[in-house]
Parts: structure tokens; sequence; C-alpha cells
């Protein structure tokens, strides 16, 4: 019994740190990520959340709206609600190659993941910033 609760404490003072390390790590990403995200010079922000593990997470607005970029989950927009938003300011669009950017991992490629049209990405957007 003494050698297994031994043994425990052992293995204890290994694998506590390790598994701070590796949260950090995970933690300190994103939270860059929503700094850079918060820097963007745009109106809106969309997040394809398929594109990004944890991508819903990144979408933090306050209650009355007032922070800026807006983030929107672009998964959970209609075509129709994208063009609006894109008639009415800038927008960025964090996809798998923005997500690298940002330094967090995407989970599909472009291709796979996108849900908002060609015809919508490129027309630049009215103050010519963001996509």
């Amino acid at each position: 019994l003494r050698l297994s609760i031994l043994a425990g404490f052992l293995i204890s003072l290994v694998l506590i740190p390790l598994r701070f390390t590796q949260a950090s790590s995970f933690i300190f990403r994103y939270s860059e990520a929503n700094k850079r995200i918060e820097e963007k010079q745009v109106d809106y922000v969309l997040i394809e959340r398929g594109a990004i593990y944890y991508g819903q997470d990144l979408v933090r607005n306050t209650p009355d709206l007032d922070n800026r970029p807006l983030r929107f989950h672009a998964d959970l927009l209609t075509q129709e609600q994208i063009a609006k938003l894109k008639s009415q300011g800038s927008l960025y669009i964090i996809n798998n190659a923005r997500a690298k950017e940002l330094g967090i991992h995407p989970i599909a490629s472009d291709a796979e993941a996108t849900r908002i049209p060609p015809n919508l990405k490129s027309q630049p957007a009215p103050n010519g910033i963001g996509e």
C-alpha cells in the first residue's frame, strides 16, 4: 500500500506540472487570437466554427454590443445576412488560413470548411479593410 501511494505521489509530481504546461499553452493561443481579433479595424468578424477547433469560443460580444468588431458564427448566418453585414460595413472572415495566422489549429482545409460563398468573399469591403 505504501509503495502504491509513493508511486502515485511521484507520478503526480511529473504529471501535474506537465498538464499545467499543456493547458497554459492551449489557453495562451486562444487568448492571443482573441487580442488580435480585438485589434482588427473592421466592423464585423465572421468566424467559421467548422474551420477552427473551439472557434465558437472566439465569438465574444458584450451584452450591449458596444464592442468592435462584432463577432458572429458564420455557420449560423444565412447568405442574405452575411451579404447585409458586408453592405453595412467591413468584414474579416476567420477561416483555416486565418486561424493559422492567429496561431490556432484549423480543423479542415478551406475548401471543406467554408460556408461563405466566393462572390461575397471577393467583394471589397466599403472601407477596403478585411475580406
